[in-house]
């Protein structure tokens, strides 16, 4: 049996609309493992990641496609 997705959401995100650029605040990206091809959602969206930055920093693969969020739930899963 394969195993189910498992996914990371710990802290908030700030992300400006069209960007590729997140921001996380009390978050710990590389310490969870997150990863290139990971996906990002937020408020309904979803993009892939292009790269994982550092603790608090994602680049994703294309612009963010909604309206900006600061202090936003996620999840990547």
């Amino acid at each position: 049996m394969a195993d189910l997705p498992t996914s990371y959401s710990t802290g908030t995100v700030t992300v400006g609309a069209g960007s590729t650029s997140v921001a996380g605040s009390g978050t710990s990206f590389e310490a969870a493992g997150l990863e290139a091809g990971d996906m990002f959602w937020a408020a309904g969206l979803s993009v892939r990641i292009a790269g994982v930055n550092s603790a608090t920093s994602l680049t994703l693969a294309f612009p963010w496609p909604g309206a900006a969020l600061s202090g936003a739930n996620y999840e990547v899963r």
